[in-house]
């Protein structure tokens, strides 16, 4: 959400191939995160207890 704001706000700049790398490398990351989170996360904790 973040990154889509920061470039629609810049795109005036000129730079519209760097912020849409920016974007896309900012997704992949938070894909990647995700995935290790999901496996790092005991379930015992994600249940409650």
């Amino acid at each position: 959400m973040i990154t889509a704001l920061w470039t629609f706000f810049s795109h005036g700049h000129g730079c519209v191939k760097l912020y849409r790398l920016i974007n896309s490398l900012c997704l992949i990351f938070m894909g990647v995160f995700t995935a290790w989170f999901q496996h790092w996360y005991p379930a015992k904790v994600a249940q409650g207890g």
